[in-house]
Order: C-alpha cells, then sequence, then structure tokens
C-alpha cells in the first residue's frame, strides 16, 4: 500500500489496476418515470437529457419513507433518442453508473449524485388518468344523477331558474303570520 492513501486502509489511486474486479460501480433501476425527460445543452456544447425515476422502498424498512426519487442523466446520444417519447407514469428499467456531477454556479461549486444511465428501456406506458369521482355522490350515479323522482327534496333553484312569482295579496301562505305579540301567531294568516 502506498503512503499516499488518503484515508487509512484504502488504496490509492495509483494502487487500483483498471482489471481489478472488486472495484464496481453498477445501478440497475426500474421504477416509475416522475418527469419526462428534458433534453439541453451545456455551455461546452453538450447534450444531455435529464429525468427523475422513483422507485418503492420494500416495505418493513426502518425509514417512513417509501419512494426514493433519483435523478438520472445520459450524454448518450442513442439512451436520448429513447427517453424523448417517455411520459410522466411510464414503467421503465434503467442501467448505469452512479456520479458525482460537479459545475460552477454563481455561489460556487456545486455537486450532486445522479445516475448516468447507459442503457434504457421501456417497460409499458403510464396507465390512462383516472377521473376521480364526483365530490359526496357514490362513483355508481350517473353524471345527471339519479332520477328527480328518487332525488330529495330541495329549496334551492337552480342558479338559471326565473324567480318565483310575487305572492297574490290575500292568498295564503305556508309561512306563518305573526300578530306582534312574542310568542303568538295569527290563526287568520
Amino acid at each position: 500500500m502506498s503512503a499516499e492513501s488518503p484515508l487509512p486502509g484504502n488504496p490509492s489511486p495509483g494502487d487500483l489496476s483498471p482489471d481489478d474486479p472488486v472495484h464496481r460501480n453498477e445501478v440497475v433501476l426500474a421504477g416509475r418515470l416522475a418527469t419526462q425527460p428534458a433534453r439541453r445543452t451545456l455551455p461546452t456544447g453538450d447534450t444531455l437529457a435529464e429525468w427523475r425515476v422513483v422507485v418503492r422502498r420494500p416495505e418493513g424498512g426502518a425509514s417512513r419513507c417509501r419512494v426514493d426519487a433519483l435523478e438520472c442523466v445520459t450524454f448518450d446520444p442513442e439512451v436520448i433518442a429513447t427517453v424523448a417519447g417517455w411520459r410522466s407514469g411510464d414503467t421503465v428499467e434503467l442501467h448505469g453508473a452512479l456520479r458525482r456531477r460537479f459545475w460552477k454556479s454563481p455561489h460556487g461549486t456545486i455537486s450532486r449524485y445522479e445516475i448516468e444511465v447507459g442503457k434504457a428501456l421501456h417497460l409499458r406506458p403510464a396507465p390512462p388518468p383516472r377521473t376521480p369521482p364526483r365530490r359526496g355522490r357514490p362513483e355508481d350515479v350517473p353524471e345527471d344523477g339519479p332520477p328527480a323522482s328518487e332525488r330529495p327534496p330541495t329549496t334551492e333553484r337552480p342558479p338559471n331558474a326565473e324567480p318565483p312569482p310575487p305572492p297574490q295579496p290575500g292568498a295564503p301562505t305556508s309561512e306563518p303570520v305573526t300578530t306582534g305579540v312574542p310568542g303568538s301567531i295569527d290563526p287568520a294568516g
């Protein structure tokens, strides 16, 4: 072991052989596409595509998180063309490596970990969007509701209904008429 090793017990970069089978950086993900792939060109002229995949965690883990949202990127023109037609919600499988990418920003150097994808497979399209049931109504009620004979009586008028005609003088009403004495009702009313 070289004295240049940055941490005790870790080999220095000069001690590593490119053929050493112990060192591997392989990632395989299968999950749901959370964001549609976006293609962009970097200031260096390199073209890339970026997207996010959501992968469910196994049940029973110590963490309360149930999914991982993982950032993915590719610089490979063939993979960029493959992912161009993908949509949010599609189920996909990705093969690549974990990378830490650095870049300059107005606030200094920034880095993030992401999966650099070398192979991308589309497993199945997103399911069609579900129409949520109307609030307060069972799902099996037709859009226009039950027949009028089965609807509960209502005192509300539809917004486009004409107002009721004013009562005729001397016509009986369904509302009690008070005589002005508290607690009394005029029987003639």
